[in-house]
């Protein structure tokens, strides 16, 4: 429980820096992502984070971040499932705006956590621990790399982390086989462990 409230803790301070920091524009049911600071870097340290900015109309109300695990190429689970809700700016007759961070934690728990444009904190969710790949290294991890539009299905792949052994995945890999690893077995069996972040605006 204290691990968890720590984690939870962190996501909430890191969203919270960035959002306070400067303004970007936005359009309508996009997202983008954010560059953390040198300052917020040292805070995250050795953990893997991801941020966006996004803004979206009044008909979405909550975000779905689901993380995907791949063993050696097959899928073995959904190793979080983290629902949070969207800032609302109804009442004001603007869009809802906000920003978003997905973490992966030292002691590999998912954590996802969403704050208004002012830097407060809407609701913030922590996984339980999913299986340690500490004896393993991190080859790969990209994310969507420009402002995107949201798709009408609200469904929408934000990033990926691979994991493995460096002799077992020498080689080019392509996004694809990263982005779809089922679709791509052969090649993703190379990896021992792929984590596909998604989400669904909602």
């Amino acid at each position: 429980m204290k691990k968890l409230v720590s984690l939870l803790l962190s996501v909430i301070m890191i969203a919270s820096l960035a959002a306070c920091g400067e303004e970007k524009e936005t359009t309508t049911n996009t997202i983008v992502p954010t560059a953390l600071t040198a300052r917020e870097q040292m805070l995250v340290g050795s953990q893997d984070i991801f941020m966006y900015d996004f803004e979206t109309d009044s008909t979405y109300k909550t975000i779905t971040v689901t993380v995907e695990a791949y063993k050696n190429g097959e899928k073995i689970s959904n190793a979080a499932n983290l629902q949070c809700t969207i800032p609302s700016n109804a009442e004001k007759g603007g869009n809802n705006q906000g920003s978003l961070a997905v973490m992966l934690s030292a002691d590999h728990r998912f954590s996802a956590a969403v704050c208004d444009k002012d830097g407060s904190v809407i609701s913030a969710f922590g996984s339980d621990v999913v299986e340690p790949v500490a004896e393993l290294t991190k080859t790969s991890s990209i994310e969507i790399a420009d402002r995107q539009a949201i798709p009408a299905s609200g469904d929408m792949t934000l990033a990926y982390l691979a994991y493995g052994d460096a002799e077992k995945t020498q080689g080019t890999f392509v996004k694809n086989v990263f982005l779809d690893p089922a679709s791509n077995a052969e090649q993703s069996a190379a990896f021992d462990r792929i984590y596909l972040i998604k989400c669904s605006f909602h």
